[in-house]
């Protein structure tokens, strides 16, 4: 269906309608904390990961540039 003047808005949201119904969750609290406390562990050993080796990486330019430079 079209609009009057001529182009489509899409679906519109009205007051018509009802309340969505919210899913259940499928976790418990105590298994969302355990997922939370697992989440963080695993976002700090990613960071570690790349801090070294980006390290790795400043050590390895730091030597050619000591070898290419001497």
């Amino acid at each position: 269906m079209t609009h009057p003047e001529g182009h489509d808005h899409g679906p519109q949201a009205t007051a018509d309608h009802g309340p969505a119904a919210a899913p259940q969750l499928p976790f418990s609290a105590a298994e969302w904390e355990a997922l939370q406390k697992d989440d963080l562990h695993a976002g700090k050993a990613v960071v570690g990961l790349m801090a070294s080796i980006f390290t790795i990486g400043l050590l390895l330019y730091a030597g050619v540039l000591i070898a290419v430079t001497t």
